[in-house]
């Protein structure tokens, strides 16, 4: 580059945070003529992502203006990072909190599963904005609670497209098709999310002419995303209907790793082992679970010194073995009398 700018700069200790190179972010971090707040935050959130809280801490420490900014960039990055309890530790800290403070400490409470925390933390705010309510909201649809999920909805002073989606979820998440569509049809606008949710509720119920159907309305509405696309192959393979989630599969304009790694499970699940490792060996990036997946097919089946290969491959290429692989690889050592 010709010249390099504060961005500059802050975007290369972002980037760097984000690979794991924590060390050189702190180098390129030293070594900037001038820092900004954003720099601050930017390495504060690169040492928190790594684990680096101490670090962090004391990075926090020296920042020559302390505003109520780097205070809620704190809370953030140790609610990323799921230290949930460093979050708590730096609002109590705090000299004075903004809407901003309480929201991002309720959201951490949420993502780390903790929702009677998150719960009372909310009901604590002096002020909220749609973010908190929301915050709240999502994670109760996660939790499959549309009890809760309706509960503070309905109290809620406005929503918009997230909070749609959000209660949406919560009883697609239960299993209630039925609710999943009627809240659907009340939606002043959709979205691709809105969508994809009542697709996968449509997959989980196991209605696949009311899956076919969505699929089908989202290609006129141009609303397909990979999301979709994984969803009808999900809706297909719990119907029976292998061979036509295998063609589904292979026409997606693009596949992320949960394509690839149902493909491999839908195929080895209904017996065609073969083509199962012919979608494994075309798969670019092989994650744990593709692996797991065409291990745990030949165990099964009957060809256990196939396992055993793919086992002493997967530690060759460098991808680190949890408790399902090795009880797959033991499997297959029991069936070889080994």
């Amino acid at each position: 580059m010709p010249c390099w700018g504060i961005v500059t700069w802050n975007c290369m200790i972002s980037a760097l945070s984000q690979y794991g190179e924590v060390d050189l972010a702190k180098e390129i971090f030293d070594a900037m003529p001038e820092q900004s707040i954003v720099s601050w935050n930017a390495m504060m959130n690169g040492f928190v992502q790594n684990g680096f809280v101490e670090e962090a801490r004391g990075l926090f420490g020296q920042i020559p203006e302390r505003g109520i900014i780097s205070w809620n960039a704190m809370i953030q990055a140790c609610g990323t990072a799921g230290r949930v309890d460093d979050a708590t530790r730096v609002f109590d800290l705090m000299p004075a909190r903004d809407v901003i403070s309480w929201t991002a400490l309720s959201t951490a409470l949420v993502n780390s599963g903790d929702l009677e925390g998150a719960r009372c933390c909310f009901d604590r705010m002096p002020r909220r904005d749609v973010v908190a309510w929301n915050s709240l909201l999502t994670g109760f649809a996660n939790k499959a609670m549309a009890g809760d999920a309706t509960d503070l909805f309905q109290k809620m002073p406005f929503w918009d497209s997230l909070s749609w989606n959000s209660i949406a979820q919560a009883f697609a998440e239960t299993g209630d098709l039925a609710t999943a569509k009627e809240i659907f049809a009340w939606m002043p606008s959709t979205n691709i999310f809105s969508w994809t949710i009542l697709l996968a509720a449509c997959a989980q119920a196991g209605s696949f002419e009311d899956s076919r159907a969505l699929f089908d309305d989202m290609e006129q509405r141009n609303a397909r995303d990979v999301t979709a696309w994984n969803a009808i192959v999900a809706a297909c393979a719990r119907n029976g209907r292998f061979d036509r989630a295998e063609r589904f599969f292979w026409v997606m304009a693009a596949r992320d790793v949960i394509s690839w790694t149902s493909m491999i499970a839908v195929l080895a699940q209904s017996g065609q082992i073969d083509r199962a490792r012919l979608v494994f060996d075309e798969m670019p990036d092989k994650d744990l679970a593709a692996w797991n997946a065409m291990i745990s097919a030949h165990a099964q089946h009957g060809d256990p010194r196939s396992a055993l290969k793919l086992f002493r491959l997967m530690d060759l290429e460098g991808v680190h073995p949890d408790e399902i692989t090795y009880v797959c690889a033991l499997d297959s050592c029991s069936t070889l009398a080994s």
